[in-house]
């Protein structure tokens, strides 16, 4: 089907190019023409200021109208103009028949009857009024000059312009065979080109039916030149998603069965303890009261490890369900005391700062702000365990930023790229946690309309930022500081 459409679209852009290269050689053939008339033409009017003064240097009364012509034409050099004297109703032309070369060249002279001014009485020939017709269209005007009772008249030999116009008409003809050349390697080249998207999107898809998955990119010639550059154009687009998809998939995959054994692994210790100490209760096998506080209380940290998995997931699961957000202007940086303190508190090991910028406000869910800094801190705590944390707070013209920074070993190129990818993890497994910390952060930050960012330079350290848009103040923001307890 391709060789048909191809086929047929070589004859139809090989017939374009043919008329449109054999139009251009009729017009080079009609300017040729024009230009050829019109040199005659001015051959002609200065034949006949000649001829002016001719008459006026031998006065009309001593010659009749035979000597009179044969005077003009003794008078003139050779040329392909005839001289036409008109007595009355009798036509007399005077033109040169032999060599033109030589100075005493021959002419002849005709007497007819007259018909209508500077007409023959008898029609000429159909080839004859198309030569004059053409002449006249090309600008050509016959000159004549009163001599007493006579019309003198200097005019183009009909000859002459019927020789101008099969020249002209040759040189047309002579475009026909190399139109045809060129509007037939033109078009095929010009069906080529014109189908070459096509035909690559059809071959593609014809390998995606059949179970080829590859994504194969169509070449374009420019973009939005017409509807088969436009189907190739939509055709990379649907391709390039299609191959996001699939990339993003088997990266789904791939941190789904990392996440499932990360989940499994951190499942299985604390199921496996929480099974081995039921028994141990149900059969009463503790001595003192002290072992049995101290199994009750691994019990309930191994349970806090599972629901504190399962609750990442539903909040994750019910931000993502699009569940709306309310948002309360708050002073970042007091609300940021607030979520440092606890941690610091309980990192008192930790050297935890704070560098804050009174009245920034922003419009967040506190709760919100709680979950996404906290994971922050939390995560510079378990990545950077020998470095100082620095929490920033600073307000700009229209964003209050959030930074979060340690002087850990930092994050590769890769571990940079999925940082906020749910159940990512990097390559460093001895770090407890689920790989759904960032990904919290990144969420509840986009929920206030924020963005979070991440920059770091491996043994230097990682900034995570959060940019959140400015507001203004609100009457029920709380104005008591909250105090942070750091070393």
């Amino acid at each position: 089907m391709n060789d048909r459409l191809r086929a047929r679209l070589a004859r139809t852009f090989g017939a374009l190019v043919a008329f449109t290269v054999f139009g251009i050689g009729v017009v080079v053939a009609l300017i040729a023409f024009a230009i050829q008339v019109r040199a005659l033409g001015f051959a002609s009017d200065e034949t006949r200021r000649i001829v002016d003064d001719i008459l006026v240097v031998y006065p009309a009364s001593r010659y009749d109208a035979r000597a009179r012509l044969q005077l003009i034409m003794s008078k003139l050099p050779p040329s392909d103009l005839v001289i036409v004297v008109n007595d009355g109703r009798v036509r007399l032309e005077g033109r040169w028949v032999a060599d033109r070369g030589t100075p005493s060249a021959p002419y002849t002279i005709t007497v007819s009857q007259r018909g209508a001014f500077l007409d023959p009485a008898v029609g000429p020939p159909f080839v004859d009024r198309a030569a004059r017709s053409l002449a006249a269209l090309a600008g050509y005007e016959r000159s004549f000059t009163r001599d007493g009772d006579r019309t003198v008249a200097v005019i183009a030999d009909t000859g002459a312009l019927k020789s101008i116009a099969w020249r002209s008409l040759i040189l047309a003809l002579a475009f026909v065979p190399f139109s045809l050349l060129v509007g037939h390697v033109l078009g095929r080249e010009m069906s080529r080109q014109a189908l070459e998207p096509l035909v690559m999107v059809s071959e593609a898809l014809e390998a995606f039916a059949a179970g080829d998955l590859t994504p194969r990119p169509v070449r374009t010639r420019h973009r939005d030149a017409d509807e088969t550059d436009r189907l190739a154009l939509a055709y990379n687009a649907a391709m390039a998603t299609m191959s996001r998809a699939f990339a993003e998939r088997t990266r789904a995959e791939t941190a789904m069965r990392q996440f499932i054994a990360d989940a499994s692994h951190q499942l299985r210790t604390p199921l496996t303890v929480l099974r081995g100490f039921t028994g141990i209760l149900r059969r009463r096998e503790f001595d003192t009261n002290e072992e049995f506080t101290r199994i009750v209380d691994t019990m309930d940290g191994q349970s806090a490890i599972m629901t504190s998995l399962l609750h990442k997931l539903i909040l994750l699961e019910a931000w993502e369900s699009g569940a709306p957000a309310e948002h309360d202007v708050i002073d970042v940086a007091e609300a940021v005391e607030r979520v440092v303190a606890p941690i610091a508190d309980s990192h008192r090991h930790r050297d935890v700062r704070l560098d804050l910028a009174p009245n920034a406000y922003a419009a967040i869910d506190p709760d919100e702000l709680l979950h996404g800094l906290g994971n922050l801190v939390t995560n510079a705590l378990k990545y950077a365990p020998n470095g100082p944390i620095t929490v920033q707070v600073a307000a700009t013209e229209t964003h209050v930023r959030v930074s979060v920074i340690d002087e850990g070993p930092g994050m590769t190129d890769d571990e940079l790229r999925h940082a906020f990818d749910r159940f990512y993890r990097g390559t460093r497994r001895d770090v407890p946690g689920s790989g759904l910390g960032l990904a919290i952060a990144k969420r509840a930050v986009e929920r206030a309309n924020g963005t979070l960012t991440v920059e770091s330079i491996l043994s230097q350290g990682t900034r995570f930022t959060i940019a959140l848009p400015i507001a203004r103040r609100s009457e029920t923001v709380p104005t008591s500081p909250a105090v942070v307890s750091s070393p």
